[in-house]
């Protein structure tokens, strides 16, 4: 089918469509009369001409093309090139020396190859790769020789060129082939995929439990992979779909949250079937409940069918530790985005795996090298006072026993009763008529008491210490043994190579040989703590500003110049102007930005007029809201 231009153009004579792009300098060509030549010869040194006649040089030409046809390899040919130039005389309209000339070079290709070599190492920030440049074109290029003017764009390149390779580096990184076929989608089928690779790595791996959060993919996949195991929720990521559900407002319950939420999580907390029920019916009996047909379809659909995942009372008292969330995963997701993938915002699925394998994960395993060692007493000599049976663990549970071992001091020898079979009973000290039921467990059964701090963290409370106190042959090494030998409860011995101590069957250490080979890791760069959360760039954007302002100011006080400080004054007004246009306005107002007073300013303020944001505003659960409710509340002290 065909259009004429003109039914067009008599459509739309009221519109101009103008090209967006108009360039002012369109070309590089300055009629320049100046030409290089250039010849090439091919020489064949096994055909050469003994007697310069017409007879020889057709005999040899003949016998030439002969062998070519033949075979072209046996032939032995010599390339030249012969170029002449023409004077400097011959150049026009345009400079052939000084700054001008310079800024027209090409970048030299040595050059631009250390710039894609850079940019593939990881460097992102231009004044990175300008730093590794300028020690590249002094050191490597020019080593022993005097480098070249910092004006000369063959070997300095301008922002723009290293932009320009910094963009075509990682779009041909981007479009890669391997990354199109290797991203799937996550379906039960490729989760079972990995799962199965994870299996053949493992071949004696079968864990008991696994956590994920509420992903019905995640859940189906790993209950047909691991059919032994048993698949938990996270506490965490349990709470947070919660409190995000019932922010929605087309869910009708915003302003009922307060009330729905404490229910919610009063039946994920219940210790018992029969606590579980009555605050179900607290639940159903609720007025929001009744009124809401979202908040009975959501709950009754979703969470509840599944409760023998969520709910404290349903999970298996063979639980070895107290892991009811996968924080210390979201914590190292973090590390990762924010410490090894900074500058890799639009990175590609290589690129990610690439930081992944050679710079993350080495980290992380020199880190726990780095702990396992540090804790051991072939680092340090531990205290006197310590327990041998703590000697050699893990410091958050040397840590943990030893503040609840000093809690039990208080307990009397009267407090512990012993029932028998490795069961005691011990004094509550909050409520001196009850007693909290001590069982030290056997071989398949786990130990266990009836309080709230072993039920929180799994470890020895202070019960349990109390025990250990005053019935010396109840200690540590009468724990059953699946709880015991938790390895989460023990350096890692592979680690440490040759240890310095001996365990015993009873669980106790003895320093027997001061030796010690460490595994040998090498590592590309030290291993650093978990990082904090950065803060945004543009604040130190706006701090790097301001500083250099400041140091602007300083020193034009000690200017003379009065034809410098005009020019000076005229580029500051222009960058002035600049500014304003990059300010936020309003119609014609600027948005003037108040940044933070200091801690004393603000303490002189009145509550009310302190613009500070409140630090529990993106936390979820019950400690959270009570400091919400109970953030800057004036009271009336009459």
């Amino acid at each position: 089918m065909y259009f004429c231009h003109k039914c067009f153009n008599t459509d739309l004579e009221d519109h101009v469509f103008n090209a967006r792009r108009h360039l002012v300098q369109n070309t590089k060509k300055m009629d320049c009369p100046a030409q290089i030549t250039v010849s090439q010869v091919m020489t064949f040194p096994g055909f050469k001409i003994a007697e310069n006649s017409k007879a020889k040089r057709r005999e040899l030409s003949a016998a030439l093309k002969a062998v070519v046809a033949a075979d072209p390899s046996t032939v032995e040919v010599v390339m030249e090139y012969h170029t002449c130039f023409t004077p400097e005389s011959d150049h026009q309209n345009h400079p052939t020396v000084g700054e001008v000339a310079e800024l027209r070079e090409p970048m030299d290709s040595r050059v631009e190859q250390q710039i894609v070599k850079l940019t593939l190492a990881g460097a992102r920030m231009l004044s990175e790769i300008r730093r590794h440049l300028f020690n590249f074109v002094n050191d490597e290029l020019f080593r022993g020789e005097q480098p070249p003017p910092r004006t000369r764009r063959r070997f300095y390149p301008t922002d723009k060129d290293i932009r320009n390779i910094l963009s075509r580096t990682k779009e041909g990184i981007r479009e890669s082939k391997n990354d199109q076929v290797n991203l799937q989608s996550e379906t039960t089928a490729d989760v079972k995929e990995a799962l199965q690779v994870f299996k053949e790595w493992n071949p004696d791996w079968s864990p008991s439990h696994f956590m994920v959060d509420f992903s019905e993919v995640e859940i189906s996949a790993l209950e047909e992979e691991f059919q032994g195991s048993k698949v938990l929720l996270c506490n965490f990521h349990r709470e947070n779909a919660w409190v995000e559900w019932c922010r929605k407002k087309d869910h009708g319950v915003s302003n009922a949250q307060d009330s729905l939420l404490p229910l919610l999580r009063s039946i994920a907390a219940a210790s018992t079937p029969e606590e579980f029920g009555t605050r179900l019916c607290n639940l159903q009996e609720a007025k929001v409940w009744k009124d809401n047909d979202k908040v009975r379809a959501w709950f009754s659909n979703k969470w509840l069918p599944e409760a023998k995942r969520w709910v404290h009372v349903f999970r298996d008292e063979d639980l070895k530790v107290a892991i009811y969330t996968n924080n210390g995963v979201e914590r190292q997701n973090e590390t990762l985005k924010y410490s090894h993938l900074e500058g890799y915002k639009k990175c590609s699925l290589s690129e990610m795996l690439t930081v992944l394998v050679t710079d993350f994960l080495p980290r992380a395993y020199r880190k726990y090298i780095e702990l396992n060692v540090k804790y051991s007493s072939v680092y340090r000599r531990y205290n006197e006072n310590m327990p041998k049976f703590l000697k050699d663990r893990p410091r958050s549970v040397a840590d943990h026993v030893m503040s609840r071992l000093t809690e039990a001091q208080c307990y009397e020898t009267n407090d512990v009763v012993a029932k028998g079979n490795g069961m005691f009973h011990v004094k509550s000290q909050s409520h001196p008529c009850t007693q909290h039921n001590i069982n030290f467990g056997e071989s398949i059964i786990m130990p266990s008491c009836t309080c709230k701090d072993w039920a929180k963290h799994k470890l020895p409370c202070k019960h349990f210490c109390a025990v250990f106190n005053h019935v010396h042959e109840w200690g540590w090494e009468k724990l059953a043994s699946n709880y015991r030998d938790n390895p989460l409860f023990s350096l890692d011995n592979a680690c440490l190579g040759q240890t310095s101590c001996e365990r015993d069957g009873s669980g106790r250490s003895d320093i027997t040989d001061h030796t010690y080979t460490p595994v040998s890791v090498e590592m590309q760069s030290p291993c650093n703590a978990l990082p904090e959360r950065k803060r945004p760039r543009k604040v130190k954007q706006r701090r790097e500003c301001a500083s250099l302002l400041r140091e602007i100011t300083d020193l034009t006080y000690h200017l003379q110049d009065e034809d410098y400080l005009k020019t000076l004054t005229d580029q500051l007004t222009e960058i002035l102007e600049d500014v304003k246009l990059h300010t936020p306005h309003d119609q014609s107002l600027p948005l003037t930005f108040t940044p933070k007073k200091r801690k004393k300013e603000m303490a002189n303020l009145p509550v009310k007029t302190v613009p500070q944001k409140h630090p529990f505003t993106k936390r979820v659960g019950c400690f959270a809201e009570a400091m919400r409710l109970n953030f800057r509340v004036s009271m009336n002290l009459k």
